[in-house]
């Protein structure tokens, strides 16, 4: 029998690559050759499993403890956050956030919430860590610009860009995170973000 975890995990590789709606339990039974039976072993219904996906799993990806350890400074650490998104995107559906607005709007002010705290909190820590090592600019504010960077990414959701076909998703977010570090970082962080050739895929 599968673990919990290696049944989160197909189902939010299966969420992000068709959307949440489009799925029913017996297309996700499908997915995962298990019974719809055996599906409602690990969840109650469709909303249970569309919240403990979101709310309780730990996507894929994310890098652990020690890869963030052996960032050496703030700017090898964000690369290292930014490569695990990246990485994340691949096969991403934007309409995912509609669904979850619309059909799970409970859970997805909560995700919104989490999403938010973690952003502003990680943002703000890594621009202190880099005033202090002396490669981002001292006259920003941290406080202020992890909002901003928390409200531009939230509005790229919130104003549906990222299902306009405009561009790819991986392009939008390469382009709001090469916004953000070449506007906080000084000459010598400029440097850095050249060394380790950044956004060089």
């Amino acid at each position: 029998m599968k673990t919990d975890n290696e049944i989160f995990q197909a189902v939010y590789k299966l969420f992000f690559r068709y959307g949440i709606k489009s799925l029913t339990m017996d297309d996700i039974a499908r997915h995962l050759g298990i019974s719809k039976k055996t599906l409602y072993k690990y969840v109650s219904d469709k909303t249970d499993l569309v919240s403990k996906i979101f709310l309780n799993f730990t996507p894929p990806h994310q890098p652990d403890t020690k890869t963030l350890e052996k960032a050496s400074n703030a700017i090898e650490y964000f690369y290292i956050i930014y490569q695990a998104i990246l990485e994340n995107l691949k096969d991403f559906n934007p309409h995912i956030f509609y669904d979850l607005k619309r059909y799970y709007p409970s859970i997805y002010e909560k995700l919104r919430e989490r999403r938010q705290n973690a952003i502003i909190t990680n943002i703000k820590t890594n621009i202190i860590q880099g005033q202090e090592e002396g490669l981002y600019r001292q006259d920003i504010n941290p406080d202020i610009i992890a909002e901003i960077h928390y409200y531009k990414s939230e509005a790229l959701i919130t104003n549906n860009y990222l299902n306009s076909g405009k561009h790819s998703v991986k392009e939008i977010f390469t382009q709001l995170f090469k916004y953000h570090i070449y506007a906080i970082v000084n000459d010598k962080g400029r440097e850095i973000v050249k060394q380790i050739k950044f956004f060089e895929q």
